[in-house]
């Protein structure tokens, strides 16, 4: 009996361990963030790469076509859950990031929206841009979906 039990107990941890990877798999970032992106290549990103491209550190895709990031940012529970999530920082601390990163000439500056719904206005008019979406559950194109791989 008592091996019987530690072995559910065994099941159950693995099993726990498993789902919750499996709800980081996709994107590394919480089930709350979609990342999506228009006109950029076919091709899998992995994590840091998206990241990379999320802060700036890459200005061009895969396929050549210069980088837009589109963000909303405002002063609310998305914006700070967003800016933790992507960044490990405040939204003030992301403002002065990108402020430096601009005025250093390191990239050029988001594309800032006050709402998802701009924020997907401005990703369908905008080759080349990628978006960052807390809980939004609107209707996006598929074919604005980026697949995310596990980092390398």
């Amino acid at each position: 009996m008592l091996y019987f039990k530690s072995s559910i107990t065994v099941f159950v941890t693995v099993a726990f361990l498993l789902l919750m990877n499996g709800n980081c798999y996709g994107q590394n970032y919480s089930s709350r963030i979609s990342i999506y992106g228009n006109s950029i290549d076919e091709k899998p990103y992995s994590t840091s790469e998206i990241g990379a491209i999320l802060k700036g550190q890459k200005s061009r895709w895969k396929n050549g076509n210069s980088v837009l990031i589109i963000l909303r940012f405002t002063q609310d529970e998305q914006t700070q859950y967003m800016a933790q999530q992507i960044y490990n920082k405040s939204v003030q601390a992301v403002r002065k990031y990108w402020l430096g990163l601009v005025f250093s000439g390191r990239s050029s500056a988001p594309l800032f929206a006050e709402s998802n719904e701009e924020v997907l206005d401005l990703l369908k008019k905008n080759k080349g841009a990628i978006a960052v979406f807390v809980d939004y559950k609107g209707k996006i194109p598929t074919e604005f979906k980026v697949e995310i791989t596990n980092p390398d």
